[in-house]
């Protein structure tokens, strides 16, 4: 499977909500965002259902491009928000006066590998690691990687290190970890920019490596390469597992080889010490050396850059990034392979959310119009189909069956045929690649519950 994530357009529902809130209005808005590959696969899950059941009626889409392109685009005003894995630097692009950090979700940096032929659990340690992506280690069969494992790997196969070219926030929270868990070797600090932090910079990287854009651009070639080893957000090493793409277990401080999970980056995210979270900025540090025993050292947060300044579309950027960090996020982050924020990191995550679109407000302005009291029957659609890679909500997805569909329904599916085609993502269908698929819809409205079977192209 060649995985392809191009910009993820909004779905704009095609029941319009109309009311007046008290004191202020809000026309329904489209709001666009770019930045983090991180996160893109949380908000290509959360942005169809959001459009389809946020009260205001807008509509988001967010590209991806890395966290150093959606910050450029940020201050340049070409987008309503950023994501990002890493913070603004002093030099340009800065960040915008009133512009705020909001911790959305935590993840495990998984370092995924293709190795044909090897069925065992790969175990490595921080330094195993950080000779590897430093060129040290340059074979499979290395001594270290022996000792890490307990027997050899493969008996001579080249190591091929596939790293990101763009200004990206997982490269900076990876090579922070290797700086901070392995800094005897890996002396530089950590770096959006993944060949700035290499110990002996980038002619000392090995014949054969590889610079790709995007984690998707890194996953493709790890998908298609024998021997190859790179580092992403899980889910993407989740979405290539099907063409031998496996992560490796890493070596915690505590000991103990943790493999990357939802539920281990949890325990990452939620041990963060209070030092870390920074009141003045909203950024949190995460813990690369943490000593909790079921702690997956390389987990980072991703986040939402946003401005404090009153509009109405910065109202419904605030609304979109709270229902990812809430309502989506506990849906659907253990799926993707991403943490739901809790305890410590929620909270602070609710304060800096509160932040957003808070200046200047209008008296009697409000986050979000109020619903409408008025249960509208939403047109059925002629045909229902996906682009590769993007996602479309369940409730678009149930428009194409036969049934009544109204704007309070509730609908699930799940793929009765073509499971390589399509597959289903919380509240969304995702395209995997070019064909048809079959699709129940279960669509529950008040009391009463029908389904009906929808096909769906992906092309």
């Amino acid at each position: 499977m060649k995985l392809s994530r191009k910009i993820a357009t909004g779905l704009v529902a095609a029941l319009a909500f109309t009311s007046a809130s008290a004191g202020v209005s809000h026309a329904a808005v489209t709001i666009t965002g770019s930045g983090s590959t991180f996160i893109k696969n949380l908000f290509d899950a959360c942005g169809p259902t959001w459009n389809d059941t946020n009260d205001a009626g807008a509509t988001v889409s967010y590209s991806g491009g890395g966290s150093g392109a959606g910050r450029t685009a940020f201050t340049g005003q070409s987008v309503n928000f950023a994501g990002s894995d890493s913070k603004y630097t002093t030099s340009a692009p800065l960040m915008p006066a009133d512009g705020v950090y909001v911790p959305v979700i935590a993840g495990p940096v998984a370092i995924m590998y293709k190795v044909n032929g090897y069925s065992g659990t790969l175990k490595l340690s921080a330094l195993t690691v950080a000779k590897i992506f430093g060129g040290a280690i340059t074979n499979w069969n290395d001594a270290l990687i022996t000792a890490d494992n307990g027997s050899a790997v493969s008996a001579d196969k080249a190591i091929v290190v596939v790293y990101r070219s763009d200004s990206s926030g997982t490269s900076s929270g990876f090579t922070s970890y290797l700086n901070a868990a392995a800094g005897t070797y890996w002396t530089k600090a950590g770096s959006s920019t993944f060949t700035a932090s290499l110990p002996g910079g980038s002619t000392s990287y090995p014949t054969g490596s590889q610079a790709k854009s995007g984690s998707d651009g890194v996953t493709n070639y790890v998908s298609a390469t024998d021997g190859s080893i790179s580092y992403a957000e899980l889910s993407y090493q989740l979405e290539a597992a099907a063409d031998g793409v496996k992560s490796a277990y890493i070596k915690n401080a505590s000991g103990a080889y943790i493999k990357p999970t939802s539920t281990s980056a949890a325990a990452a995210a939620s041990a963060i010490p209070a030092a870390n979270f920074d009141n003045a900025t909203g950024w949190v540090d995460p813990d690369y050396v943490s000593t909790v025993a079921t702690a997956y050292p390389i987990t980072i947060f991703s986040f939402g850059i946003a401005h404090k300044n009153y509009s109405a579309a910065n109202d419904s950027v605030k609304d979109f990034l709270n229902y990812s960090l809430t309502t989506c996020a506990s849906a659907q982050a253990s799926s993707l392979g991403y943490a739901q924020l809790t305890s410590t990191a929620l909270s602070f995550a609710k304060k800096q959310i509160a932040l957003v679109s808070s200046v200047d407000r209008p008296a009697g302005a409000t986050t979000t119009v109020a619903p409408t009291t008025t249960t509208t029957t939403l047109a059925p659609v002629k045909g229902v189909s996906v682009k590769v890679g993007k996602t479309i909500s369940a409730l678009t997805v149930a428009k194409g069956s036969k049934l009544t569909i109204t704007s309070t329904a509730k609908a699930t599916l799940k793929v009765t045929s073509g499971a390589t085609v399509c597959k289903v993502v919380g509240a969304t269908l995702k395209g995997l690649k070019k064909g048809t698929c079959k699709v129940l819809a279960t669509v529950k409205t008040g009391a009463k519950t029908a389904t009906a079977t929808v096909t769906v192209t992906v092309s």
